[in-house]
C-alpha cells in the first residue's frame, strides 16, 4: 500500500463509539483530533477499526514518572 493510499472506514471494519470495543485515541495510528494514519475520512476518537494497535501506554507512564 502506497503511503498516500488510506483504506476506507467499510474495508477497514470501522465502527462508531458506540459499537466498538476499543476507541481509536488509543491506538498507534490515530492523529487527533479526527483523523488515521490509515484509515480514509474523519475519525471519532472513541471509534475502533480492525487495524487498532494500542499505544504503549506503559511507556509514557514512566516517562512520566521521571
Amino acid at each position: 500500500m502506497a503511503l498516500d493510499t488510506k483504506l476506507t472506514k467499510v474495508v477497514s471494519g470501522y465502527l462508531p463509539p458506540e459499537k466498538g470495543p476499543f476507541e481509536c485515541e488509543h491506538c498507534i495510528y490515530f492523529k487527533s483530533p479526527h483523523s488515521c494514519q490509515l484509515v480514509a475520512g474523519s475519525i471519532d476518537p472513541e471509534g475502533c477499526c480492525n487495524l487498532y494497535t494500542p499505544k504503549d501506554e506503559s511507556k509514557k507512564d514512566s516517562e512520566e514518572e521521571t
